[in-house]
């Protein structure tokens, strides 16, 4: 189910956060641009079972393929740090600063962000967004 909901961010903005995941079965998605429709915007899919964060458009009945994906060792109880950076249609997602995805967000990428967790418990600590104007 879905734990936080922005119904917009800035354009250019500058996210953190660390995830901590009960079970290497679960998942943790950040919904980026999807303007309160399950149908628009992209997801960022944390999945600790197969070792990787993917970047998908996202749809209620996701069957689209990787937009870009990178490697993560995200062992259930350890904690995952993500530094996100969007600017404009630009996307920089750092994971424990170790691995980094870009991609462009060419449709749909205005609007908010929401952090929804499937099969498994997660805690979102340290949670931080800033903007141009420091806000």
């Amino acid at each position: 189910g879905c734990m936080a909901l922005w119904e917009s961010l800035a354009d250019c903005c500058y996210i953190q956060m660390d995830i901590g995941m009960s079970s290497s079965w679960g998942t943790v998605s950040i919904l980026l641009g999807n303007q309160g429709k399950t149908e628009k915007g992209y997801a960022l899919h944390i999945d600790p079972s197969e070792g990787v964060i993917r970047l998908r458009r996202h749809y209620e009945w996701d069957q689209s393929g990787e937009i870009a994906e990178v490697p993560c060792r995200c062992a259930a109880g350890r904690k995952i740090r993500l530094e996100i950076l969007r600017h404009d249609q630009i996307l920089e997602v750092c994971v424990n600063t170790e691995q980094t995805l870009v991609s462009r967000l060419l449709e749909d990428s205005a609007g908010g962000m929401a952090i929804a967790v499937w099969d498994c418990d997660a805690r979102i600590s340290d949670l931080h967004v800033y903007t141009r104007d420091g806000n």
